[in-house]
């Protein structure tokens, strides 16, 4: 058989892909909103337990 690896293929370029269906594109926004949140509560986080690390001028650090 003459079989062509090419002609197996379909060559799909971007402007040829279908177009995001709405289910997909609330997922996404859902998906931006949680990474949103996930990054405030982090940051608030980590700036919380920062707060509470003494400074390295209150450290006193005994001579060797």
């Amino acid at each position: 058989m003459g079989n062509n690896a090419a002609s197996n293929t379909n060559d799909l370029r971007r402007s040829e892909l279908p177009a995001p269906s709405q289910r997909a594109a609330e997922f996404e926004r859902l998906l931006k909103d949680c990474r949103e949140i996930f990054l405030d509560r982090l940051s608030k986080s980590l700036a919380g337990m920062f707060d509470k690390v003494p400074s390295a001028a209150a450290w006193e650090l005994a001579p060797r």
